[in-house]
């Protein structure tokens, strides 16, 4: 029985020494960078699902390897990247499965900073404009698909899972509740949310935090360029039906693409096109 206990390692102890967030390890099980380490008995009385110690120690080493670069416009923390991500996962376990296989543009590196010692998880700006950002109809090949790889995702969410899915506060999110419009489960606690209700309001909701992302822009500075455009009166606390932003977001892309904005000094080849090297020459690790 101990042994049955102790055998592999807990999810949230593996996303803890990745510096991922939780639900980015039922995405790396589906993608079969990690491996389940089933146990009824722990289940049962722990409520925890394990994975193999050994793949995630693989990983966290290739991590640890990562090139450590200076702060830049070059370089944005996936975090970041990926509140331009709405209506849908975001996709950590799709990126660092691209990097693992030298197919990201730019590979992963941590860009120093004064909040983390290790630095932030960050990949090239260019690279998170053309290959992850986007809403629910998005063809981005760095997607999160769990019906493509043979497994279910999560049927409910954390609290701060539905934040992040949403791009939204604590705040909002009890504000939506207090006006049940996305109700928690009943009766069960930990809080906790059913994950077709979180996707249909995502689908449905746009926030002005994932439009801001979109265009890169700070989000207060979002209605200057919106302010144009004619669009119906939101929900509230930011979200505007996704049908409306979609098509601005969209437009104003175009416009600054046309104009010949200044990105990144780096050439998007495509994730078939090869693995261009960050500006610094350090050697990327890939695990095995």
């Amino acid at each position: 029985m101990r042994a049955e206990l102790t055998a592999g390692m807990s999810a949230r102890r593996a996303a803890q020494l990745l510096g991922l967030p939780l639900y980015a390890i039922p995405q790396l099980l589906a993608l079969n960078i990690l491996q389940p380490q089933p146990s009824e008995l722990s289940m049962f009385l722990r409520g925890d699902h394990r994975v193999g110690a050994e793949d995630v120690e693989t990983i966290a080493d290739w991590l640890a390897a990562l090139p450590l670069v200076p702060p830049s416009r070059e370089w944005v923390s996936l975090s970041k990247a990926f509140t331009a991500v709405g209506g849908r996962d975001k996709p950590w376990a799709a990126v660092i499965k691209a990097a693992l296989s030298r197919e990201l543009p730019g590979g992963l590196v941590f860009a120093a900073s004064s909040h983390h010692e290790r630095g932030t998880l960050s990949m090239a700006r260019l690279a998170a404009r053309e290959f992850v950002a986007g809403g629910p109809g998005s063809r981005s090949p760095l997607a999160v698909l769990y019906e493509t790889s043979g497994s279910a995702a999560p049927p409910t969410m954390t609290p701060g899972e539905v934040m992040d899915y949403l791009n939204c506060s604590a705040v909002e999110i009890s504000w939506l509740r207090e006006r049940d419009l996305l109700a928690p489960r009943q009766w069960v606690s930990p809080t906790s949310y059913e994950r077709i209700r979180v996707e249909a309001f995502g689908r449905q909701w746009m926030s002005t935090r994932e439009a801001a992302a979109r265009l890169e822009v700070e989000p207060r500075s979002l209605w200057r360029l919106i302010e144009a455009y004619p669009i119906e009166s939101g929900l509230g606390r930011g979200f505007y039906l996704r049908s409306d932003l979609e098509g601005i977001v969209s437009t104003l892309t175009s416009k600054q693409r046309a104009l010949g904005k200044r990105w990144p000094a780096l050439q998007a080849r495509g994730l078939g096109g090869g693995w261009p090297k960050a500006s610094m020459s350090e050697q990327r690790l890939r695990p095995g």
